[in-house]
């Protein structure tokens, strides 16, 4: 459709496979990349780093063959797939340096720079361990190739929208990905990509705080300026984010030139949160206002609160737990113990989600339909489908008329 404008929020979401051999007891651990509209809640799609269609021992077979193992990574006949000399080597180089202590922004988006600067290759996020292992039914696919698929789908997927904004999760190889689909896009400012960073660590109480503390420093501008006196909370932290903006009081300056800045006064879901525009170009045509009006908008909303439903709805890809035999091993009861299981109920669950899940339209600002007052501070709740707000379809339609193609 000739849509206007989407506001697509990406990130990951990982989903851990249960062990079968009592003798092995190491975690297969599957990689899900989903984007979704932050206004509708419309998922574009859940694409996974497994093929469960393929058989190991006849991959592994045709390319020992044909010399993929001799090869390097972009000659082979097989590359996408994780082949067992590719999981020895990369089991032999394990680099993380990721803290399990909790950590503030700032040092949060510090150890992911570290993080992925330690790499020995940029656009690979994939951490194999001697705690996981790779499948028995189907292959894992290397990471950066779902992630490339996933944003190449999305250029054909939205190519007569006339403007896109992608904000994703502060991750290199999803950087990689969406610069490289989009690049022609980019250059023609049709297309505009930010990183998020959210502090998702934080309890109750210091969430509160942090909240009061963005009061106070909204209230603090406010005074310093009488014409600001009877400005929405929304105007002054555009104010506010343009004139850091203007003087370049960036929060945090990562590598490649990454100039971070907070968001002023987040709301509680995300209560410490930092922007970083990814696709300036030079000579741009945006105002530092225009610029600080689409740093507001960035969040990962949308694909967050699906990620959440998923792990609340469908208790297949619940969180696991720690066994209590052995430090770093993952089970949980209703984990799956074939991959394909999980593309399957995925798919399954994104189709409802779109078209047969209603939630209410009422939002502070009119970005979905159905807000209508019948008087003052009376708002008369009305409920759609995901699929409907994007104006995909007219109606909600039910599991029985998907399932039976009833149009």
């Amino acid at each position: 459709l000739p849509i206007k404008r989407l506001q697509i929020s990406v990130d990951r979401q990982d989903y851990v496979v249960n062990w079968t051999d009592s003798k092995d007891k190491r975690n297969v651990v599957i990689h899900a990349l989903g984007s979704a509209d932050n206004r509708s809640g419309f998922v574009f799609g859940m694409h996974l780093n497994i093929d469960p269609e393929v058989v190991r021992g006849n991959i592994e077979v045709e390319a020992e063959t044909c010399g993929d193992f001799e090869a390097k990574p972009p000659f082979r006949k097989f590359a996408r797939y994780w082949l067992a000399p590719d999981f020895a080597e990369a089991l032999s180089k394990s680099k993380s340096i990721k803290s399990k202590r909790k950590l503030g922004l700032s040092e949060s988006i510090e150890e992911s720079y570290a993080e992925t600067e330690l790499r020995e290759d940029i656009e690979s996020f994939e951490e194999m361990t001697s705690e996981v292992k790779l499948p028995k039914l189907g292959m894992q696919i290397h990471g950066e190739y779902t992630m490339y698929g996933h944003f190449m789908f999305l250029r054909h997927l939205l190519a007569k929208t006339k403007k896109i904004r992608i904000y994703i999760e502060k991750e290199s190889g999803i950087r990689a990905a969406c610069l490289a689909a989009f690049v022609d896009d980019i250059l023609d400012k049709r297309v505009d990509a930010f990183y998020v960073k959210i502090n998702k660590e934080m309890t109750i109480s210091q969430k509160n705080v942090a909240m009061a503390r963005g009061r106070y420093t909204l209230d603090e501008f406010r005074n310093g300026d009488s014409s600001y006196k009877d400005l929405s909370d929304q105007s002054l932290r555009a104010l506010l984010l343009e004139e850091n903006i203007s003087k370049d009081q960036f929060f945090f300056s990562g590598s490649f030139k990454d100039k971070w800045f907070l968001f002023p006064a987040p709301p509680k879901n995300e209560p410490e949160k930092a922007v970083s525009w990814l696709t300036d170009t030079g000579g741009r045509s945006y105002s530092n206002f225009h610029l600080a009006k689409l740093m507001l908008r960035a969040s990962l909303f949308g694909i967050d609160r699906f990620f959440m439903q998923v792990r609340r709805r469908i208790s297949l890809l619940e969180r696991p737990i720690d066994s209590s035999s052995s430090t770093g091993r993952r089970w949980f009861g209703y984990s799956p113990y074939n991959p394909a299981s999980i593309v399957k109920i995925l798919e399954i669950f994104r189709v409802y989600h779109n078209y047969s899940h209603e939630t209410s339209n009422v939002r502070p600002r009119k970005l979905l339909l159905g807000e209508v007052k019948r008087k003052p501070g009376q708002i008369i709740k009305t409920y759609s489908t995901p699929a409907m707000r994007l104006g995909l379809v007219k109606q909600k339609y039910e599991v029985e008329e998907i399932l039976g193609f009833v149009r």
